[in-house]
């Protein structure tokens, strides 16, 4: 799970601060107050992406159907 998260912060982090940050970074002005949004560029990715496939993973009952509220929960719904 860590890999592919960091994978994941890797490629959009990427993305992300060239698409943000990089005029500033091209500029040369490389501050703390860049490198903590770079930083932060970087780990949202990465926490949003572990927290997605732990949910994913640790989901109990992915085969059944959805029991939340709103779902059709009536016989026929089960059909095959």
């Amino acid at each position: 799970m860590v890999r592919r998260s960091l994978r994941v912060s890797l490629v959009v982090g990427t993305v992300l601060t060239a698409i943000n940050q990089g005029n500033a970074l091209l500029a040369g002005g490389l501050d703390w107050s860049l490198a903590l949004r770079v930083l932060f560029t970087y780990a949202v990715p990465f926490l949003v992406s572990l927290y997605a496939m732990r949910g994913t993973v640790l989901a109990p009952g992915l085969d059944e159907p959805d029991r939340s509220v709103g779902a059709c929960t009536t016989p026929e719904s089960r059909l095959p």
